[in-house]
């Protein structure tokens, strides 16, 4: 398993998401029983058409990755929870805290109390829904399980087990807004392309969608006569 494929996959993610002038045809929701905040059905008419939800969603000034739930394949859900809504900020926290030291002692100071705080609230958030294990170290988690793809995906399924997967991401990235932890006002990946750049090519009941400059493809899967993201076939690529 090449673990910087999580990464990989939330940067092509937002490609994908600013990509495009054209409006979608295509729905997400919640298959299985779920649905949506706009209560449209799980997954996408087509490959297409996913790729357009994605775009139409995340060029919204109120934009979240929660959006991505209903176009991930259910049993893959547990593993874009532990990409977006553990393993960014949980790094970017661990990072900040590595780098809290540098300047000033007033400076230092500072920034070790801010990361502290982030810390300890984000935390929170964890033990509010559920989730066991906290956020030390996701990444090392993974490179443990590095060439064993299935225990990977059966260890955060597992920790993802009865999570509100849409909830806990939407409240995960707010909280990271908050705390200034993101870009604010830089340019989403992407955002020069159109619809028209990102090439899909489909296979029967799979597809892949490449965009110019990814090296990652997105691979797609039909399921129930919906079309998801396949998460695993990526993994396992």
């Amino acid at each position: 398993m090449r673990t910087p494929f999580l990464v990989l996959v939330a940067v092509f993610l937002l490609s994908l998401a600013a990509c495009g002038d054209k409006a979608t045809e295509g729905t997400a929701g919640g298959g299985n029983g779920s649905s949506s905040a706009s209560g449209a059905q799980d997954g996408a008419e087509s490959p297409e058409a996913l790729i357009a939800t994605l775009k139409a969603e995340f060029e919204k000034d109120d934009a979240d990755m929660s959006a991505l739930v209903p176009v991930v394949l259910p049993e893959h859900r547990g593993m874009l929870a532990f990409t977006m809504g553990l393993m960014a900020p949980a790094m970017a926290i661990s990072m900040g805290e590595a780098m809290a030291g540098m300047g000033s002692p007033e400076d230092a100071e500072k920034n070790k109390a801010k990361f502290a705080t982030m810390k300890s609230g984000f935390e929170d958030i964890l033990k509010k829904h559920g989730i066991e294990g906290g956020m030390e170290n996701p990444m090392g988690k993974l490179q443990q399980l590095e060439g064993d793809t299935d225990a990977a995906i059966a260890a955060m399924s597992k920790m993802f087990e009865g999570v509100d997967h849409a909830a806990f991401i939407k409240e995960s990235m707010a909280f990271m807004k908050t705390m200034g932890s993101e870009g604010e006002g830089g340019m989403k990946p992407g955002a020069d392309l159109k619809l028209e750049d990102v090439k899909i090519e489909i296979d029967g009941d799979t597809a892949t969608a490449t965009a110019p400059g990814e090296d990652q493809p997105l691979k797609l899967l039909k399921h129930d006569g919906r079309w998801y993201i396949d998460f695993v076939a990526m993994m396992k690529n």
